[in-house]
Parts: structure tokens; C-alpha cells; sequence
């Protein structure tokens, strides 16, 4: 197959009667294209106007570059461009083209006196097959008649040609345009300027003018001021490997697989029911107008899967009758069951089989003998003709025969655009065009309809099921070429892959008198890689302080750009300390590399990661490691316990955990401390912290931080607690003007007053406290105490009415902030007022013995004094008499200051002991009671005798009578 840019080449299979065609699958092989790979034309636009020496346009010109080299004496060079404008000047034929030029320096030129431009470019191809190098040169200015002067051509700075100015000029024919070609046929082995494959060359060709040998005064002054020529048109045209998808290539609209260079498979799914079905091949690629267009070559073998519309009754079991098996860049193996019967009545002694002129035969068998070739026995001399003389005596039955026939898929290319030209490529970004080319060859059998005929590209995904959305048919053009239409690989989902791809290129013919016999097959594979991300885990690359004992993760994500898919078994790897550390996937798309600090220096150690996969772009990635040493900050003590307004010392070390003598320098001190510090260096790694508390409350737990840093220095920080306790004060209680303990009792009458002073002193320096709150509070009382600073104490006095007739604990609270609340209870206990009670009995003072004899009948007077302890008369006091059957209140005598009472002993008394009660009482006085026994006797009489005898003498149970008168 073959066909040029924006034609195609199109097989026809024919199907026959009663089939149905169901699938086309074809293998390209030997695809190439022939293309300009250099773009020489220099349609760069307008000049700079000025072509004067030491004015060159040495920066790039369409990819084009100047340069120069001077020998020894001074020879002005340059390299202008020119356009179709400002050339009408100088050669009249509005070209646009580039200048070589050499000035003579005196009369003198040097040997390897030269200038150049030189053009760099990627040939994404296979093998090159064959070329030639084109380019057109004007001789403007040439005086050298003797070939001093020589117009070089280079690839990849190996000399392919050379020729003189003089022989240059001849050939013009003085001052005009010559074309020139060069074959490079004889450079094609040469591994220098065409590796195999080319693509991973960057190749470079380089035009060049240089001086040959010196040039003496002698002949220098016979020669011009300058040699000067033009050239344009440079072209660099390859017949390479191609793949099926670099060039777009199609059948039928369905898109070629790469196989290899140069290979590749195309197929279609469909249905045909009519004969011919055509297979057009085509690419799809486009190329600059000015890069010219491009030939595509390639062999097809092409299967068409048919199945019967109808049934025969007559068939070979297991056999399908005709069929071929055809292989990339292999001839076509056929084999085919023909059901030979003769007529009743009729014997047949030879056959004659007819075939394509370019099958083969190889093998015929009868039915009699199905297991023997008779090919020997058979005429095989004539193209295209079997005679078969050694016929069978019992002919009816299944004849076998086999051959094999060229494989006519030639070529497949396959190429890409992703940079402006359509260009031979394998390799592919998500995202590019892709155009697939083949080359059917254009035998005379199939020549005349070629056109016709149709081939299929399959594109096979790397897993290995068909892209049916880039299955394509088309036809070849006359030269056997197919161009499939390009299309753009998917940059996202769907059919978003990446891998190997592969192009497959099936063809037959099916406008033949033999139908199906010319197919082929050829295919090519080329690989998609896809944009991929290689970020640090969580986003941090940059790690700090890490120890330099340590070993960490360093874990990186390898994904896929687009869908964020993970990248596995991609090779990453750091050079890390001069040595290759791989990382190890320890999941789909996550790598690790355990990072051993132990191994980098303190500071900042920069790692850098490159991550390479097949399919897909290699990415290189940062991430700085600050490495620190490992440093110990010990304390005497992390928990103190201070008063409030006190300071406290804090005393701690910054040393090399290695050796921990020796000590760390450093003022990257942090301390949060909200209150007043100091911070002291005794020595180098030894520092002393004075806190004072007077920032904070008294009985709080406070902590603060204390953080220490050093460049390359492990950076340290401790937690310091510190309990602030309240000031210690001392309280001492004075009741009355007595000093009193804790829990001390004082006693005071209803009618008397307690004072109580309180003095509230720091404990240190004993000194008042003044301000302070101080209260007491118990029973009903809740009160301050008041301040007298000039006394430098705290007072209140309270009447014994305030509390009542009671024992109640009080209790002194003295507080002062940040001092230590102080406590004192004591109990008071107030009584009614102390009395005193005197019995006077008939005047006589009989209190301490209150007993009185009376005899009946006499009056008894009953005086009470009852007073307080001083000896005050308690009046208006209740007195009361209280006897068995009587209560008397007695009666007071103000003047005389006490209580009397005259008793009847015959009217209130009895005979006898009369046992009395004298009850005083009072408000809010002590009730007295005193208790005087009377006794009421009969008057003392004498009793005498008057008359008889003192003894009686009487007889138990006598009677003696006796006479007392009572006066």
C-alpha cells in the first residue's frame, strides 16, 4: 500500500455470492514514510534591513543559527537573512534565503577561515531506509578560481559534502540559483549520522563556507574583497521507519496500533453483505506547507471474516473451505477444500487449477489419498496455472490444496504533530495527534484498482482489547499508500490510557478474479505516556529538626496528572550523598525512603527525587532535610513552690547529647514568663533564670516555657511549674485587753462590754498589715473590725446585751491579699448580773445559818438584802417568801435598801420545823435563793411536883392517876 499526504489507497475484497463479511483485521508492516525533516525555506517574515559585515542575524532563524571561526589574521564573516523584498536587490528572484560570507583581511585569507549556520532537530523515527540532501545555492560574489573556497554540508558534524565555489558558479552559469543534490546512501549505515532508531538523536545539520588552504598576497590581490553565496531550499529528505499511529494511519476511518517501527495492526468490526468491500487506507497527519508533503509506504495482510448466508449440504467436516492465515511482515499461507465430483457417465483425467500469478503452490492432495502431496506429479510451470495430470481414479470428494502469496501491507507509520510538522514518532503525550500511514504494495496484479480496495486499522489498547471508536477503513491511493484520519490521543477520560499501544493494519483484495488472495497484514506499536505529579507527602518539603541519629520517612506520591491515578512500579530514586537510594512503593503510587540523618551534615541537606515511569513524563522533586545535633537540656529542678512577690532561681543546661560536657552558646532564648526575669550565662551551656512571682496571684499553679535554639542545634523546650503560695502573717487576739488563744473563753455579764483587738502581722517581718480585712463573725454577728494604723490594729467592741444571755464562738478572719488567710475562734459566754442575798432573821444576820427557834405565838421579822457583787441594792426586784401553804411578797425598803417581811408564827406558822424559801429575782439579774428553817416551839414551861411521890409503883395493866394543871 502507498499513498501521499491527503490521498489514501483503497483494496477491494470481494465477498462473493451468499457471504457475509463480520470483520476486518489487518497487520502493516515495513511502514515507512519519506519526508523533509529540515525546514529550509526561511519564510521568517521581514529582515533587519541591513546585511552589512559584522552585522549577521545570529540568532535563530527558523531554528537556524550563525556561526563563525577566524584563523590567525582578521577576516570579517557574516551570516545575514534576506527576504523575498530586499532580495530583489541582490539576486532578482524574490526568494528568502540565508548569507555566507568571508571578507578579506589585506590580501590575505586563512586556511579554516569559516562561517556556518547550523540547524538542531529530533527525528522521531525508526531505521532510516534511504535520503537525500537538497539545497539551492547562489554564487553572488566569487572570485576564487581555484576552489580555494568550499561549500560544506554536515550531520551530526559528520562531513557528508563538499564542493568548490568555482565548480558552484560553473554550474549556475554565473549569478544564479543552482540546486543541489546529495545521496546519502552511502551514509546510511553509519551509526553516527542515522542510529537505528533515530529517534533518540538529536540531529544536526550544518552548511558551512570554509577556506580550503592560505592565501598568499600573491594571489589575494587578484581576488575580490569577499566570498559571498546564498542558499535556500535546504532539505533533508528520509525514508524511515514510521509508526502506524505517527502518521494518523486509517482503515476505513479506523485508526492503525503500533506494533514497532515500522509495524502495526489495523482492524473494523462491521457487516458487508455486498461485494466489493473496500479497505481504504490513509493518514491522517498534516504538515506545515512548508516542511512539503510526504510519501507512505507499507505491506498489508488483511483478513476479511466471512460467514455463509446459506447452507451447503456438501462440505469437508472441520474444513471452512478457503481460507489464509497471514502474520506481520509474512507471506500469506492459504489453504483451500474444493468438492470435485464427476458426472455419471463421464471420466476426467486432467484438471487445471488457475490462481493469482503471485501464489505459490505448495501442496495438492486428492480425496483418495488426502494425507500425500502430488504437487510433484502436477505441471506447476505456467503463473497463474496448476495442470494436474495424475487424477485421482475415484476423484469425487474434497481436494486440498495449499500456497502462499505475498504479504502486500509493506509499510506503516505512525506519526505526531506536537510540535507543528507531522513527524515519525513512537512515543506520545496524552494530548497529541497521532497519524498513522501505510503502504500497500502496488503489485500490477492489484494496480489497476488498488484504489479500490480498502484496509482496516485497529488500535489495540495496552490491555489489550480494541479502541473501536479509532477503528478506521480507507482506501489506497494509486501508489498503495494509506493515509488514516489523524486524531488527537484523549487527555482525560474516556479511553484515557497510558502503555503500549499497538497499530494494526489488515488489507485484502476483493476486486480480484480470484477475490480474496492479495491481503496482508502489518502492525506497529507505540506507547502514550500521560503527565504525572510527584508531590511530597502532606505537601512538606521541607523537614526541620530533624535529629542527626535519626532515620525518618520521606514518602512522595507518583500520580497520574489528569485522574490522579497512582503511578506503580515507577522506578524513584534520590543521589543523596553522592549514592543512588531507591525508594520502595509501599502502596499503589506512594514511595518511601527511610532517610538515616547519620549520613548528611548538620544544616540544610536537599534531596533531590526523580521519578521515572514508562508511561509517563519523569518528574524531579525537592525536599530540603534539616539535619540538627541532638542536643540534652537538663534542670535542677522543673516544680517550685514560692511565695508571692518572692523570687526563685532556675538553673539549666544546653549541652551535645554526645557529650554532654560540652556546652551549647546560644541568646535564641524563649521564656514566657509574664512576670519580671533575668537571665545569666555563668559559662558557655550553663544558664541561671531569676523569676519573680509579683505578676501573678498569690495560691495559683502556675507554668510557663522555657524554649532554647541553636543554629544547626536540636531545638529543646520544658514545661517549669510553679506553685505561688500566699505571704505567712500571724494574727494575735486580745480580749479585754487580755491576750487570748485559740478557743479561749471570756465571760461578761449581760450589762458589760468585751473589746476585741486584733493584730495582723507578716510573719517575716512582723510588721502590720495594714488594709487587711479583718471580721468576726458568729452567732449573729458578721462585722469588720476596725483599723487603727496609729496603733497598728484592728478593734470593736461589743455590749453583752448584743449577744444576750447566751455562749456564742466567734471567730476572727484576717486577709490581706496574697497573704494567708489567718483564723482565730473564742467563745464568749455572757451571763445575768452576779447577786448577793443576806438573811436577817429578827435582825440577826443568819445567812451563813439560816436556822431560828421561836416559840408559838411571837412575831418574826425576815429581812432580805439582795445585792450585785459591789453591795448594790437590786431594786425593784421580786422578792418572795414562799412557805408550805403561803407565798408572801416581802416588802422593800429603799431607804433602808433591802426587803422585810413580819410573820405571824401562829397564824402563818405551825408548831414545828416550817421550812422556808426566799426566791429574789430580777431582770437580767442572777436569781438568789436562800432557804431559813423555823422552828415554832409551845412556850417553855416547868413542871413540879405538888403532891405524891416522884415514883409510882404500878402493877401490869394498873391504873395510876395523875393531875397536871397548865398555867
Amino acid at each position: 500500500m502507498s499513498f501521499t499526504n491527503g490521498s489514501s489507497d483503497t483494496i477491494n475484497l470481494d465477498l462473493g455470492s451468499g457471504w457475509e463479511g463480520y470483520q476486518l483485521n489487518g497487520t502493516i508492516k515495513d511502514l515507512y514514510d519519506t519526508r523533509n525533516w529540515v525546514n529550509g525555506t526561511f519564510h521568517e517574515g521581514p529582515d533587519d534591513g541591513n546585511g552589512s559585515f559584522l552585522e549577521d542575524d545570529s540568532n535563530d532563524v527558523l531554528n537556524w543559527t550563525f556561526g563563525s571561526y577566524d584563523f590567525n589574521n582578521t577576516n570579517s564573516m557574516s551570516g545575514n537573512y534576506f527576504n523575498s523584498t530586499s532580495d530583489l536587490a541582490l539576486t532578482g528572484t524574490g526568494n528568502d534565503y540565508l548569507e555566507l560570507q568571508i571578507e578579506k583581511v589585506g590580501n590575505f585569507f586563512d586556511l579554516d577561515d569559516k562561517c556556518w549556520w547550523n540547524s538542531t532537530f529530533k527525528i522521531p523515527r525508526g531505521k532510516v531506509i534511504g535520503g537525500d540532501f537538497y539545497l539551492s545555492v547562489y554564487p553572488h560574489t566569487v572570485d576564487d578560481l581555484a576552489n580555494i573556497f568550499n561549500l560544506e554540508i554536515y550531520i551530526n558534524d559528520e562531513f557528508i559534502y563538499g564542493i568548490g565555489l568555482y565548480t558552484i558558479q560553473l554550474l549556475a552559469g554565473g549569478q544564479n540559483w543552482v540546486d543541489l543534490s546529495i545521496s546519502l546512501e552511502d551514509f546510511l549505515d553509519n551509526s553516527q549520522i542515522f542510529p537505528n532508531p533515530i529517534n533518540k538523536t538529536n540531529m544536526n545539520i550544518t552548511v558551512q563556507l570554509r577556506t580550503l588552504t592560505n592565501v598568499p598576497a600573491s594571489v589575494g590581490n587578484k581576488m575580490g574583497d569577499r566570498e559571498r553565496i546564498f542558499f535556500d531550499n535546504v532539505s533533508l529528505v528520509l525514508q524511515t521507519e514510521v509508526k502506524p499511529k505517527q502518521i494518523g494511519l486509517r482503515m476505513n476511518n479506523q485508526p492503525g496500533s503500533n506494533i514497532d517501527w515500522g509495524n502495526g495492526t489495523v482492524g473494523q468490526i462491521s457487516s458487508w453483505t455486498t461485494s466489493p468491500v473496500k479497505v481504504k487506507f490513509n493518514s491522517t497527519e498534516v504538515r506545515p506547507p512548508e516542511m512539503g508533503g510526504y510519501d507512505i509506504e507499507f505491506i498489508t495482510d488483511i483478513n476479511l471474516y466471512v460467514k455463509r448466508m446459506s447452507t451447503d449440504s456438501h462440505y469437508q467436516p472441520n474444513f471452512p473451505g478457503t481460507n489464509f492465515e497471514v502474520k506481520n511482515d509474512s507471506s500469506v499461507e492459504w489453504q483451500s477444500y474444493t468438492r470435485v465430483s464427476v458426472p455419471t457417465g463421464y471420466k476426467e483425467t486432467n484438471m487445471t487449477i488457475e490462481f493469482p500469478e503471485d501464489l505459490n503452490i505448495t501442496w495438492i492432495s486428492n480425496a483418495e489419498y488426502p494425507d500425500t502431496n502430488i504437487l510433484k506429479y502436477s505441471d506447476n510451470s505456467t503463473l497463474g496455472i496448476l495442470k494436474v495430470s495424475n487424477f485421482s481414479e475415484t476423484p469425487d470428494g474434497f481436494w486440498w490444496v495449499k500456497g502462499i502469496s505475498p504479504n502486500y501491507c509493506s509499510d506503516l507509520n505512525i506519526y505526531s504533530n506536537a510540535t507543528g510538522p507531522w513527524v515519525l514518532n513512537s512515543t506520545f503525550l496524552s494530548g497529541d495527534f497521532i497519524n498513522i500511514t501505510a503502504k500497500i504494495t502496488n503489485s500490477p496484479l492489484i494496480s489497476g484498482y488498488i484504489q479500490q480496495t480498502t484496509a482496516k486499522l485497529h488500535i489495540r489498547f495496552p490491555n489489550g482489547t480494541i479502541w473501536t471508536g479509532q477503528t478506521q477503513m480507507q482506501s489506497p491511493d494509486s501508489s498503495g499508500l494509506i493515509d488514516f484520519n489523524y486524531f488527537q490521543i484523549p487527555s482525560s477520560p474516556p479511553n484515557y490510557e497510558a502503555g503500549e499501544y499497538e497499530v494494526i493494519v489488515t488489507w485484502n483484495n476483493s476486486f480480484s478474479n480470484f477475490k480474496l488472495n492479495e491481503t496482508g497484514i502489518i502492525y506497529k506499536k507505540f506507547t502514550v505516556i500521560h503527565e504525572s505529579t510527584l508531590q511530597p507527602d502532606q505537601g512538606i518539603s521541607f523537614i526541620e529538626n530533624v535529629i542527626d541519629d535519626r532515620v525518618i520517612n520521606i514518602k512522595v506520591t507518583f500520580n497520574d496528572k489528569k485522574d490522579n491515578t497512582a503511578i506503580e512500579n515507577a522506578l524513584v530514586y534520590t543521589n543523596f550523598s553522592n549514592q543512588i537510594h531507591y525508594f520502595s512503593e509501599i502502596s499503589p503510587g506512594f514511595y518511601l525512603f527511610e532517610f538515616n540523618a547519620t549520613e548528611a551534615d548538620p544544616g540544610n541537606n536537599t534531596l533531590t527525587i526523580y521519578a521515572n515511569s514508562t508511561f509517563f513524563v519523569n518528574k524531579i522533586l525537592n525536599i530540603t532535610v534539616d539535619v540538627v545535633k541532638e542536643t540534652l537540656l537538663t534542670f535542677e529542678n522543673d516544680f517550685f513552690t514560692v511565695s508571692w512577690n518572692q523570687n526563685f532561681i532556675i538553673r539549666f543546661n544546653y549541652t551535645e547529647k554526645a557529650d554532654p560536657g560540652i556546652g551549647i552558646n546560644t541568646s535564641a532564648i524563649s521564656i514566657d514568663w509574664i512576670g519580671a526575669y533575668y537571665l545569666n550565662q555563668p559559662s558557655i551551656g550553663r544558664y541561671e533564670l531569676i523569676c519573680n512571682t509579683s505578676s501573678y496571684s498569690a495560691l495559683t499553679l502556675q507554668s510557663f516555657v522555657i524554649s532554647i535554639n541553636a543554629n544547626n542545634y536540636q531545638a529543646q523546650s520544658k514545661l517549669i511549674r510553679v506553685q505561688i503560695n500566699e505571704l505567712g502573717s500571724i494574727l494575735e487576739l486580745f480580749l479585754n485587753g487580755v491576750s487570748a488563744n485559740s478557743n479561749d473563753k471570756i465571760t461578761i455579764e449581760l450589762d458589760q462590754q468585751i473589746n476585741i483587738t486584733v493584730k495582723y502581722l507578716d510573719s517575716l517581718s512582723s510588721n502590720h498589715l495594714s488594709n487587711s480585712s479583718v471580721t468576726i463573725i458568729g452567732g449573729q454577728f458578721s462585722t469588720n473590725l476596725t483599723e487603727n494604723q496609729l496603733l497598728e490594729q484592728y478593734t470593736i467592741i461589743i455590749s453583752g446585751v448584743e449577744f444576750g444571755q447566751t455562749i456564742d464562738t466567734l471567730s476572727v478572719f484576717a486577709k490581706k491579699d496574697n497573704y494567708d488567710l489567718q483564723i482565730m475562734p473564742f467563745l464568749v459566754e455572757v451571763t445575768e448580773k452576779q447577786t448577793e442575798i443576806q438573811l436577817f432573821l429578827n435582825k440577826a444576820n443568819k445567812t451563813s445559818d439560816p436556822l431560828l427557834e421561836l416559840p408559838i405565838g411571837t412575831t418574826l421579822n425576815l429581812t432580805i438584802k439582795y445585792t450585785d457583787k459591789a453591795g448594790n441594792h437590786m431594786g425593784g426586784s421580786d422578792v418572795q417568801l414562799i412557805g408550805d401553804d403561803f407565798t408572801e411578797d416581802m416588802i422593800e425598803n429603799i431607804t433602808l435598801k433591802q426587803y422585810t417581811l413580819i410573820i405571824d408564827t401562829t397564824e402563818d406558822l405551825h408548831l414545828g420545823v416550817n421550812i422556808l424559801t426566799v426566791v429574789a429575782q430580777g431582770t437580767n439579774i442572777q436569781t438568789k435563793t436562800i432557804n431559813p428553817r423555823i422552828t415554832v416551839r409551845r412556850i417553855f414551861a416547868d413542871i413540879s411536883l405538888v403532891s405524891g411521890d416522884l415514883i409510882i409503883n404500878i402493877e401490869t395493866g394498873g391504873n395510876a392517876a395523875l393531875n397536871v394543871i397548865l398555867n
